[in-house]
């Protein structure tokens, strides 16, 4: 909820105009239901979408550590030629 809803409910409130708010509102359409509903549904995508690539980032950079790790363990054990073969 936006802040600005709240303090407009809350000036009604001490105005003893709150019962007055939302007559003027007009019913929305099912063309304008259905948009918002897909704005709501395409910011949530967005916000998965977002931890996810947030997520793979975190765990690709510890996997790059163990790599490195692996890496400098096979090197310390196995002879160069025989690595490259």
């Amino acid at each position: 909820m936006a802040p600005s809803t709240l303090s407009n409910w809350v000036k009604a409130y001490k105005a003893g105009k709150l019962k007055e708010l939302g007559k003027n509102h007009q019913q929305m359409s099912d063309k304008e239901m259905e948009l918002a509903r897909l704005k709501r549904e395409l910011a949530e995508v967005k916000m998965e979408r977002d931890i996810l690539k947030k997520a793979t980032a975190y765990f690709a950079k510890g996997s790059l550590e163990v790599r490195y790790d692996k890496a400098d363990e096979a090197r310390v054990s196995i002879a160069v030629s025989k690595a490259c073969i």
